[in-house]
């Protein structure tokens, strides 16, 4: 009797680009409609609202991958400035901050060199910074002020204040399954575009080490976003009553008393970027 061979054809996922990919976009409303977070504080209650309020065709749009603008923000756009330092304050104050009936002015200027950068997308008549990011260019690092310094690098910089917009920093749990897959992976896309680019600028500049202050959950999350970090065992905090003030306020963040091991810590951020690819539907996106 003859043999007959049965071929089976599987079809491997084929790779796409994230802004190409079918979780490109998000409805904005789908954001809007979760409930605001309970301030106890009325300035965070104000500045929430004007971050997240805007007129039509606003709360019809959404956010799509393919508008993602990276921009490095000048000093003279005061307005911008502005939008973004109040970003970085309704962040940390409502997530770290221990008095919540407080507020405390995090994102003040600086007379160091810094750089500002952000991704946003224009809707209609609103640019929305959608994550933003300091950058410290200067001899003297404020994190070697709060933790001890073995070597001085010539050429280094200091990374801080990653935030998003409070739109994208809301409640997961509120959300439901589609919509929360979709913001955790343009969450992680914007951040990857956010320091490629500010990567690249820093290169240009001949910078090559750049550090970072980070507690130990939002290390994890860089790593997972394909970010390389350095340990930095010989850095420790230093003791201070100005520092050991403001770890108090901000408990929640240095968890002051907890083990060494579960609070933040300084860390070398390496200028390159993993390959990520997610496989969704069917589909492996790359962020």
């Amino acid at each position: 009797m003859p043999s007959h061979s049965v071929w089976t054809i599987v079809h491997e996922p084929y790779e796409v680009p994230f802004a190409t990919s079918h979780c490109s976009t998000i409805p904005l409303q789908a954001l809007l409609n979760v409930p605001p977070p309970a301030f106890r504080n009325e300035q965070l209650l104000h500045m929430y609202t004007r971050l997240t309020k805007h007129e039509a065709p606003f709360a019809e749009s959404s956010l799509d991958a393919k508008a993602y603008v990276y921009k490095r923000v000048g000093r003279e756009d005061e307005a911008l400035q502005q939008t973004i330092k109040d970003i970085v304050n309704c962040s940390y104050n409502f997530h770290y901050l221990h008095d919540q009936l407080t507020y405390e002015d995090i994102a003040s200027e600086s007379e160091k060199r810094t750089e500002v950068f952000i991704v946003y997308q224009q809707i209609g008549e609103v640019m929305l910074p959608l994550v933003s990011v300091r950058v410290l260019m200067d001899q003297e690092l404020d994190c070697f002020e709060l933790f001890t310094r073995q070597q001085a690098d010539v050429r280094a910089v200091e990374f801080s204040r990653f935030s998003y917009h409070p739109l994208l920093d809301v409640p997961v749990a509120l959300l439901d399954k589609e919509i929360r897959l979709l913001l955790d992976l343009h969450k992680r896309h914007l951040f990857r575009v956010l320091l490629r680019g500010a990567f690249r600028f820093l290169k240009s500049r001949k910078y090559r080490t750049s550090f970072v202050i980070m507690p130990p959950h939002v290390k994890r999350y860089m790593v997972g976003c394909g970010f390389v970090m350095h340990d930095m065992p010989e850095s420790q905090l230093i003791a201070s009553e100005a520092h050991d003030k403001m770890r108090r306020s901000f408990s929640k963040y240095w968890k002051p008393d907890r083990p060494v091991r579960e609070q933040p810590a300084v860390y070398k951020l390496d200028f390159r970027i993993k390959p990520l690819v997610k496989e969704v539907k069917g589909q492996k996106v790359v962020l």
